[in-house]
């Protein structure tokens, strides 16, 4: 088979199934809301692919992974490469970092992978926990969470009983 008989089969429009949707790279501005207050979240440089004929815009995950970032800034929240590096930081798996602070590991990943904007408060929290690692020995010692000693032993850790 030649390169004239091969043809690009573009991608049609899933809204009005006619057009040809064109890739774009748009300037956004939105409003969001986070604290109950509502602030306009400026995203540069947005790839989409726009429908030649109805005019529909798509975004794919770029697109989205950007909004999420402009966010994260615009409110001053942590990002999730930011989260990721707390837990990582502190050598904990998704599953352990969720045991330690009580946060669903579901919520840990969507964090993560940037599918969900943290709150206020519990952005607070994680910031403790980067800001100083004796934060993440309270947690461990609040917890009663064992530790191994050089001899193979493990010695029961307890900040308040």
């Amino acid at each position: 088979m030649n390169a004239k008989n091969q043809t690009v089969k573009q991608p049609r429009c899933p809204s009005c199934g006619e057009g040809i949707l064109k890739p774009k790279t748009l300037h956004e501005c939105f409003n969001h809301e986070e604290d109950g207050r509502t602030m306009p979240v400026v995203v540069q440089n947005v790839p989409v692919e726009i429908c030649t004929r109805c005019g529909e815009k798509f975004h794919g995950p770029e697109a989205a992974r950007l909004h999420h970032q402009a966010i994260c800034k615009t409110f001053g929240f942590l990002t999730p490469e930011q989260i990721r590096s707390v837990r990582e930081d502190n050598g904990l798996t998704q599953e352990e970092f969720a045991r330690l602070t009580g946060i669903g590991q579901a919520t840990i990943s969507r964090w993560e992978r940037g599918r969900l904007v943290q709150n206020r408060a519990m952005d607070n929290y994680l910031r403790l926990l980067k800001a100083n690692r004796a934060n993440v020995r309270l947690l461990k010692n609040l917890q009663g969470i064992t530790k191994e000693l050089g001899d193979g032993s493990q010695q029961q850790h307890r900040y308040l009983d």
